[in-house]
């Protein structure tokens, strides 16, 4: 009976290391915004744990971007939580960027995040002034300061359906043990 209980203790211990998230995982926020000629979606991952502005850095942003020049979005440009300047090699513009997304309130600052997108690696930032969201591209000239302004929402990505399939399919598993189990107390045998 005790090697029993070992072996469910061991299974059940196996399975709450595989459900829960590492210290420093990943969180996935689905975002959707709209403007006057730009409009895009995609999803932005970012570190679970807030960095000391109370933000979470940006690691990966996918999605596309459609408008006067669109495409798929490459790249994060820059290192996130690192407030640093970028100039675009082939326009020369500058763009100030903290690659920074908060959950609460207006979801990108002042300096927003910045990315390539499309064939030709045009640069997008997503920033904001007070509460008003803008989208400021390196082409065409126009929409690059103050840029578009765009309407945007954020939520984050619920888990994956795997895992309540997951922690069901162990509370399952503990059911038809311990049923095993009572009945060969019922019937006085012992399993090893």
């Amino acid at each position: 009976m005790s090697k029993t209980l070992r072996t469910i203790g061991a299974l059940l211990g196996l399975a709450l290391c595989a459900a829960l998230p590492a210290k420093a995982s990943t969180l996935d926020y689905a975002f959707n915004f709209t403007g006057t000629p730009f409009s895009g979606s995609g999803d932005i991952f970012v570190n679970s744990a807030k960095d000391l502005a109370g933000g979470h850095d940006i690691q990966k942003i996918t999605g596309s971007i459609l408008g006067p020049t669109s495409g798929a979005i490459n790249q994060l440009l820059g290192t996130p939580s690192a407030t640093a300047l970028f100039t675009d090699p082939a326009t020369g513009k500058q763009w100030i960027y903290n690659d920074v997304l908060h959950t609460s309130g207006v979801p990108f600052d002042y300096f927003g995040v910045l990315f390539s997108f499309g064939k030709s690696n045009y640069i997008g930032n997503i920033y904001s002034i007070g509460t008003q969201l803008y989208l400021s591209v390196s082409q065409p000239g126009a929409f690059f300061d103050p840029g578009d302004a765009i309407r945007l929402t954020v939520s984050q990505t619920p888990l994956p359906a795997t895992l309540p399939m997951f922690l069901t399919g162990i509370g399952g598993l503990w059911l038809v043990l311990r049923r095993r189990n009572k009945k060969a107390a019922d019937t006085g045998l012992e399993l090893a």
